[in-house]
């Protein structure tokens, strides 16, 4: 790791030569940061040599060359190496180098640790040993463990200051604090924060609240830790992860089609999963991260990250008095008050500009001061003269505000973003113009407000003055850096907000230009504005056109909406405010902890099975199948993603039933057209499989077209976190469908009912399976390892689809789910029903089937189901059991046919984890 000597220099502590940064004290951030990674690049020139070539041609000018000769050091690499070389690491690559094969051995000899990260171990490549054939032992011992349970850290290249994407650093370190984590915020020498006064006066700034007792700033990597967070521009990670769980937050791939050099995705091997701020965001980072690209990088090192959006937290205003609204509209005079209390937010007393343009361009000068003292601070203004107020968020959308008045007082028009020139730019010059246009058709006093914050720098004020120049006369009115009180005063007065970031742009010509998400737009429809917006980037996960705001595709179609919108009833304009203060709760800081600690504790929990692949993936890859076409069985799996498990699973499915009793077994594989070639080339050696494409797949197993296509008696459904360990499914094909049972691991009793009869309980069971494929739980696989019969699932899904047309509503779309649904319980006397379907409750629709459809059928004994797979653990069940002598578990007393996600509850019992660990070895080559 890095030493810092007397003067004020880090060097590595394990004899990496040459390689030193400055600590960065004194210095300004791009200076410094250049300096350093010039050093860093002139490692191993002789000292002199280096100082006479900085004194002949500036750090400047020598960084140019060497830029170009090493260029041409890459070309003359890759012609030397040939296509075989793809993956094979560069050096000097990163900003702080990995340990040495050395001094990771002696340290994980030290602290029990081998591997602290998924992509640390053995590597394969075309030039491996021999491929190894069963039977095979995985060497657990090299199992990764959680090195510093107590530590997690967060990594950015760029300063921290004011910005969405500092807004989301900084929040991920709140929600480690959360979790007990003491968090270490790594910046490289330069970076604008390097103490924790500034990391802190920033977080609170960003309305984020961090504990200082456990936060800290450094210059260079403590070890390693329990998380590891890096956030960057590129759509690839500039560091290795040196976390147990590892996450890189691409906020969007700028790099766009820039090589990808094979050490950055040896490092992207490191990390667990890559986040995304959205579907737009996903789009664009799976363009240029192809799978020509992908799969290669899987096939070498074993190991690539799941894929996943996470949006952005919004720190939500408080709605005004739309309670009042609603209340009237509902025709009682009775109001709801506010929920849970939000996080305290700064605000203000000061504004730097606020007012018309006629006003503001009388006194140029003092922006143009304003503007030569942000370049300074880094884009930094936070007034001295603050105080902290408390506001009220609120749950349901309808609550007590602050501002009063409700729709009758909202007259205006508000556009929320920073006024800077360069890509991205806020539409702030179209704004004025569009408003000029309709101005005459808005109802009297009606003006427009731009707000936003001012880069430093005289191209970014020469901006600013060019659109009040262009408003002059204009009932316009500028808020520059103003407070979060005076935005939420702004925003309570105003009935449309317009977002036009991306104007301009054809769709698709500069994809990093538009819109990656829109906070401000979230912002604005929890203070209970309208959005009425461009549609361009990813504003399309946020505003549903028609149901909580409106997308129009070019700027006159944002003209004739917010016409509309104007022209709207006041109960037709509370209606849309409501359901936008309503949708917007799902990108508030609780939703946004809750799914990062999930995957946390996933990506932790998934280890043994990381592991697992990564040990024997040149076993299990290695095997071709020939298969029927025409087989009356199919094993399908649904595929929507890229998953680094995919090829595995899908040849440990096929390896098992090649292998047992019975008729021979197809493979249908339903993917996305996202991931078509990824899946095409991992079915390369998977001769007669059939590949489904579909623009949803998660939506076409509940479908009748699909079980009606499907030529096939009887389906094996498993998933990427499926597992079999024997093939012979004969004694299960007699039921409908069998799958693990869901057991309380607490419980020591047989869960009642399902003698293996057809009936109501049996029924029931088949009935919860389709509706958790209707559901599936966020980050789990399309449906689970179950058998289940066509002709049954068939009869399930029409009787499903009459029920929800009579319901006037589509299950397999997002919006409106429930809607109709409870309607149609309450029509039919299943009140006590229609409460739980505000999201198409899945207890509510496997009931309704129930009720409804008088179908039965059979499914096997909960003992029986048990055997078959196993995924939580069952104790009661367990208790019916004799294990035989010499029996390898400690805690089953069998030997399941197959897994499902075990390994997310085997944790927390010694014996149940080895027991794991003997179950993931047996599905290698099968048990004996």
């Amino acid at each position: 790791m890095w030493k810092e000597d007397s003067n004020g220099r880090f060097s590595w502590a394990n004899g990496h030569p040459g390689v030193d940064l400055p600590s960065g004290k004194g210095h300004l951030g791009a200076l410094s940061t250049g300096a350093a990674l010039l050093d860093r690049a002139l490692a191993h020139v002789p000292p002199r040599v280096r100082h006479q070539a900085k004194h002949l041609l500036g750090w400047q000018g020598l960084m140019m060359t060497i830029l170009f000769l090493h260029g041409l050091w890459v070309m003359a690499y890759l012609h030397a190496v040939g296509p075989g070389g793809l993956g094979m690491p560069l050096p000097g690559m990163q900003p702080w180098a990995r340990l040495d094969a050395t001094a990771a051995a002696a340290d994980a000899s030290s602290a029990g640790i081998v591997e602290p990260g998924i992509g640390m171990g053995r590597q394969l490549s075309a030039a491996a040993a021999p491929v190894r054939t069963c039977p095979v032992d995985v060497e657990w011992g090299k199992l990764a463990k959680d090195p510093n349970k107590g530590r997690a850290a967060v990594f950015t290249l760029y300063n921290i200051v004011f910005g969405g994407g500092e807004r989301y650093l900084l929040s991920i370190v709140l929600v480690l604090q959360g979790m007990g984590y003491h968090v270490d915020v790594m910046v490289l020498p330069g970076n604008a924060c390097t103490t924790r006064e500034f990391l802190l006066k920033t977080a609170e700034g960003l309305r984020i609240r961090l504990d200082p007792a456990k936060v800290d700033v450094l210059v260079v990597p403590r070890d390693v830790y329990s998380v590891f967070f890096s956030l960057g521009n590129e759509k690839m990670p500039q560091v290795g992860g040196i976390g147990y769980v590892n996450f890189f937050m691409n906020q969007f791939p700028f790099d766009a089609y820039n090589w990808v050099k094979p050490i950055e995705l040896e490092m992207l091997s490191s990390y667990d999963y890559v986040l995304l701020n959205s579907r737009y965001s996903y789009m664009w980072w799976h363009t240029y991260v192809t799978d020509g690209l992908y799969y290669p990088a899987l096939r070498k090192h074993g190991a690539l990250p799941l894929v996943e959006i996470l949006h952005p937290p919004v720190d939500p205003f408080p709605p005004d008095s739309l309670d009042d609204l609603e209340a009237a509209r509902k025709g009682s005079a009775k109001k709801k008050k506010g929920g849970m209390p939000q996080p305290w937010r700064l605000r203000s007393s000061g504004a730097l500009f606020s007012g018309d343009a006629t006003t503001l361009l009388s006194d140029k000068q003092s922006i143009l001061a304003r503007s030569t003292e942000l370049v300074a601070e880094h884009d930094l203004f936070v007034s001295d003269r603050r105080e902290l107020v408390a506001v009220t968020q609120l749950g349901t959308g309808l609550g007590a505000g602050s501002g009063g008045g409700g729709a009758g007082r909202r007259r205006h028009i508000a556009l929320v973003g920073r006024f800077f020139e360069g890509r991205q730019s806020k539409g702030h010059n179209e704004a004025v113009e569009m408003f000029h246009g309709i101005l005459p058709r808005l109802p009297p006093g009606t003006e427009l407000h731009l707000v936003g914050n001012l880069m430093g720098g005289l191209e970014h004020a020469t901006y600013l003055f060019n659109v009040m120049q262009q408003a002059v006369g204009l009932p316009v009115k500028f808020h520059v850096g103003v407070s979060s009180k005076d935005v939420e005063e702004v925003l309570h007065s105003t009935l449309v907000q317009w977002h036009l970031t991306g104007v301009g742009l054809v769709p698709g010509e500069d994809p990093a230009s538009e819109e990656h998400f829109g906070i401000s737009v979230a912002e604005g429809m929890s203070a209970g504005c309208i959005p009425v917006v461009l549609l361009r980037g990813g504003v399309g996960d946020i505003v549903q056109h028609g149901v909580n705001g409106f997308l129009g595709p070019e700027l006159p179609h944002v003209s004739n909406l917010t016409l509309q919108v104007f022209n709207m009833t006041t109960a037709q304009q509370t209606a849309v405010r409501t359901r936008a203060i309503r949708d917007v709760t799902r990108f508030t800081h609780t939703t946004f902890a809750k799914k990062f600690k999930d995957m946390v504790q996933r990506g932790s929990y998934s280890k043994p099975l990381q592991h697992l692949v990564k040990e024997t993936y040149d076993v299990v890859l290695s095997r071709t199948f020939e298969l029927r076409e025409d087989s009356g069985n199919v094993a399908v799996i649904f595929q929507p993603d890229r998953h680094y498990a995919f090829e595995y699973v899908v040849k440990n499915v096929l390896f098992h039933l090649a292998n047992g009793e019975g008729e021979a077994w197809g493979l249908v594989v339903v993917h996305a057209h996202s991931n078509a070639n990824f899946v095409k080339r991992a079915m390369e050696g998977v001769s007669g499989a059939r590949l489904w494409e579909e623009a949803d797949p998660a939506a076409v197993l509940a479908s009748p077209r699909f079980w009606q296509h499907l030529d096939a008696k009887r389906v094996l459904l498993f998933t990427t976190d499926s597992l079999l360990l024997r093939g012979n499914l004969k004694e299960y094909l007699p039921y409908d469908y069998a799958a693990a049972p869901g057991c309380d691991p607490a419980a020591r009793d047989p869960p009642s009912g399902g003698s293996g009869d057809s009936g109501p309980s049996g029924s029931s069971g088949l009935m919860a399976s389709l509706e958790s494929d209707l559901f599936p739980k966020p980050g789990r696989g399309l449906g689970v390892l179950s058998l289940r019969s066509v002709g049954a699932m068939r009869d399930l899904a029409q009787q499903m689809q009459r029920v929800t047309d009579t319901a006037g509503e589509d299950p397999t779309q997002v919006g409106g789910r429930g809607k109709g649904l409870g309607k149609y319980f309450q029509a039919r006397g299943l009140a006590e029903l229609a409460a739980e379907t505000g999201v198409f409750a899945r207890p509510a629709l496997a009931a309704l089937l129930d009720r409804v459809s008088g179908l039965t059928y059979s499914v096997p004994a909960p003992r029986d189901a048990y055997r078959f797979a196993v995924e939580s653990p069952c104790p009661g069940l367990e208790a019916n059991f004799t294990a035989p002598y010499g029996h390898p578990l400690h805690t089953l007393p069998f030997i399941p046919t197959g897994l499902q996600g075990t390994w997310y509850h085997f944790w927390g019992d010694s014996k149940r984890y080895r027991d794991l660990l003997k179950l993931l070895g047996m599905s290698v080559c099968g048990h004996a």
